[in-house]
């Protein structure tokens, strides 16, 4: 549903954020740093579904992206988010990271 030039009624992420912010007249960042994480207790997809939930339930997460085969995790986040910050919460959730 449209109202009042907002979207509403569903979670806005990386490029329809930034086209979204753009359509209202605003200037994005574009420039987002991003972190890859090394995650080395990823063994099964169940695994990496539950580390790419976690990253996608944190603030200041825009696009994120979990590769099985390599036990990475990519995350493009605003500065409001360290990646110390984003490797704590996957700890919580009993997934080790480290910054590669």
């Amino acid at each position: 549903m449209q109202r009042s030039g907002l979207i509403t009624g569903k979670a806005l992420r990386g490029a329809d954020m930034q086209h979204t912010v753009k359509r209202l007249g605003h200037t994005a960042l574009h420039n987002m740093p991003d972190t890859t994480f090394h995650i080395p207790t990823l063994h099964t997809q169940d695994d990496a579904d539950a580390v790419m939930f976690e990253l996608q339930d944190l603030p200041c997460v825009h696009q994120a992206d979990v590769n099985l085969a390599q036990r990475t995790a990519w995350v493009s986040h605003s500065t409001m988010i360290a990646p110390d910050d984003i490797a704590a919460a996957l700890a919580e959730a009993g997934y080790q990271a480290s910054v590669q």
